[in-house]
C-alpha cells in the first residue's frame, strides 16, 4: 500500500505562507489544482529571488514528492528545515519522505520533533499510524490513527488509513464497517474502495468485494492493488484466465508487489505449473511477504507442498 499515507491536506502543508510574492500563490493553486510540476516551477522562481524563505523550500519539497522527484524533495525539505527548525509542518513534510523511502528510523525522529512542536498535530498522528502500519505494528497504528482523528474529526486520510490497517490486520468487518460509513457519507475514494474490497473478498463477499474494486480501477486504472485483488477475485469466481491476467498487469504497474506473485502462484497451481508457482512464491518471500500474515490462503501450506521437502 506504498503511497497511500502522504494524501494529506495541501492546506497543512502550506500554512507557512506568509510571503506576498505573487508566484507563491500561484504556486499554490498550482499544487492544490495538481499541477505539481508547474508548481515547482513557480517556487523555484521564488527561491531564485529569495533562497532564504524557508516556506518556499517546504512547498517545492512537497510538490516534488508529489511528482515522483523523492530524492530533490528530501534536499528541500532539509533546507527549510536548517533555515526554520521551529516549524512542525516542515518535520512532517521531510517525515513523509522518509517514509516514502522506506527510512523509518529517519521518518520517527521527524515525526518526534513534530510533535514536541505541536502535540495536538493531527497530521503528525497520522504520519506516526503510517509508520507503525509499515512496521506491521497495527495495535501502535490504530491507537496513533484514532487519535489523528480525534484530533481533527476532518482528517479523511486518518480515517482510510486506518481502514486499510484493519484490512491488512485481519480485522475485516471493522475494515468493510468503516469503509461502508465513509462511503454512505458520500467519500468515493479509491484507496477507500480498494481496502474495502480487500476486506470484503478476505469475508467471502465476492460481489461487495468486485463492485468495489472496479469501481476503484475506474476512479485510477494505475491502482495496482486493486488489479491484483480483482484478479485474484475473478481466479476465486472461476475465471483463472482473466484473473492472471490482471494480476500479470499488476505485476508490470508494480513488479515489488509481493503479494501479487503469491496470488499468482495459487493460480499457477491450479493450472497444474507446480515449477511456476513455486518461482512465484520465491519471489514473494524474497521480496518481504510473510505468508502466516495470510492465513487464508495457504501461502506457507502451498511453498511446503511444492518448493521444500520438509513440514510447516
Amino acid at each position: 500500500m506504498k503511497k497511500i499515507f502522504f494524501l494529506a491536506s495541501l492546506t497543512l502543508f502550506f500554512i507557512a505562507c506568509t510571503k506576498n510574492d505573487p508566484r507563491f500563490s500561484q504556486g499554490l493553486e498550482a499544487a492544490q489544482a495538481g499541477r505539481f510540476e508547474t508548481a515547482d516551477s513557480f517556487f523555484t522562481a521564488v527561491l531564485k529571488d529569495d533562497p532564504e524563505n524557508h516556506a518556499a523550500w517546504n512547498n517545492r519539497a512537497f510538490v516534488r514528492l508529489r511528482s515522483g522527484h523523492d530524492s530533490l524533495a528530501l534536499q528541500d525539505a532539509t533546507k527549510a528545515i536548517g533555515l526554520d527548525s521551529s516549524e512542525h509542518v516542515y518535520y512532517e513534510v521531510r517525515a513523509g519522505i522518509y517514509l516514502d523511502r522506506d527510512c523509518f528510523d529517519e521518518a520517527e525522529k521527524d515525526i518526534g520533533k513534530a510533535l514536541r512542536l505541536a502535540p495536538r498535530s493531527a497530521q503528525a498522528y497520522f504520519l506516526r499510524g503510517t509508520l507503525y502500519f509499515h512496521q506491521k505494528d497495527y495495535s501502535k497504528s490504530i491507537r496513533a490513527l484514532k487519535k489523528s482523528i480525534e484530533l481533527d474529526p476532518s482528517q479523511l486520510e486518518s480515517r482510510i488509513q486506518l481502514i486499510a490497517v484493519y484490512a491488512n490486520a485481519g480485522q475485516y468487518e471493522k475494515a468493510v464497517y468503516e469503509a461502508t460509513k465513509m462511503l454512505d457519507q458520500g467519500i468515493i475514494d479509491p484507496v477507500l474502495l480498494l481496502n474495502r474490497g480487500y476486506a470484503a473478498m478476505n469475508l467471502g463477499k465476492y460481489d461487495l468485494a468486485a463492485g468495489d474494486l472496479e469501481k476503484a480501477l475506474q476512479l485510477n486504472p494505475e491502482l495496482a492493488e486493486a488489479r491484483n485483488n480483482l484478479g485474484f477475485l475473478r481466479f476465486l469466481s472461476g475465471d483463472s484466465r482473466e484473473g492472471r491476467k490482471l494480476i500479470e498487469e499488476s505485476i508490470k504497474l508494480n513488479p515489488d508487489n509481493a503479494l501479487a506473485y503469491a496470488f499468482r502462484a495459487l493460480i499457477f497451481k491450479s493450472e497444474g505449473k507446480p515449477d511456476s508457482a513455486c518461482s512465484d512464491l520465491s519471489n514473494a518471500r524474497a521480496l518481504g511477504l510473510n505468508f502466516e500474515d495470510f492465513p487464508n490462503w495457504k501461502f506457507r501450506e502451498t511453498y511446503n507442498e511444492l518448493c521444500t521437502n520438509t513440514k510447516p
